[in-house]
């Protein structure tokens, strides 16, 4: 049963959506260990602020003013640059400071506003903006987006642990041995190559010529498969 949902509702998971996309930014460095604060990730990740693309479409307008209603209204990050992309991607650049603790507290406010909204579990949400626009997954429920299309996998289905294992990976990367969970060989890469291009299908990455979408999903020869971001 589909629940429609308020447009304040709808406002609170598009705030959510936006302040999730620059704690990933943050969190998403190998050299330290997350921890319950990410103002400690200021230096470490990039001195000068976070990096955020949004990837031109439905909802650009809509985050962008989110953006600067986090900035002028609530004061939990400062905008440093915003830029247009050049022919390669079609979005605008944001360099990000985040200002503390406002920016904790408009998270956790946030974040307590979309608990239980249509009966899903924001933390079941896996968001990730590439090169080529915003990806998400819902863990729990298997819908997946990928700019302006959306589809539902099964959760138990190959394509759904296929693309989570790539989107939960560090760097995005997964090898053979971690996609297939034996020793890979001809037969299973063949197979996984099948599941790779019904999962482009969803994504609306195929048919070529129907294309909605940029590829997304490459093969690393002799290693695995990885997004390219």
């Amino acid at each position: 049963m589909n629940i429609e949902t308020t447009s304040d509702e709808k406002f609170n998971k598009e705030v959510l959506d936006i302040l999730m996309k620059i704690k990933e930014k943050y969190l998403a460095t190998p050299k330290k260990q997350p921890s319950t604060s990410i103002d400690e990730y200021i230096n470490v990740v990039k001195p000068h602020g976070v990096e955020i693309w949004l990837h031109y479409g439905d909802e650009f307008n809509q985050y962008k003013n989110i953006i600067y209603k986090l900035q002028e209204e609530w004061k939990a990050l400062e905008v440093l640059d915003e830029s247009r992309g050049d022919f390669n991607y079609e979005g605008t650049r944001f360099i990000l400071k985040i200002l503390q603790p406002k920016f904790d507290e408009v998270y956790k406010k946030y974040q307590e506003l979309n608990e239980g909204l249509s009966g899903k579990n924001i933390n079941d949400l896996i968001i990730i903006e590439l090169k080529s626009g915003k990806l998400s997954l819902n863990k729990n429920t298997g819908e997946v987006k990928l700019n302006n299309i959306k589809n539902n996998l099964n959760p138990t289905s190959e394509e759904f642990k296929f693309l989570l294992r790539l989107m939960e990976n560090k760097d995005y990367i997964a090898t053979y041995k971690e996609l297939i969970s034996t020793t890979p060989t001809k037969t299973n890469k063949r197979n996984l190559a099948f599941i790779v291009r019904n999962l482009k299908k969803a994504l609306g990455i195929l048919p070529q010529k129907k294309s909605k979408n940029k590829d997304i999903i490459k093969n690393i020869k002799g290693h695995g498969y990885m997004l390219i971001k």
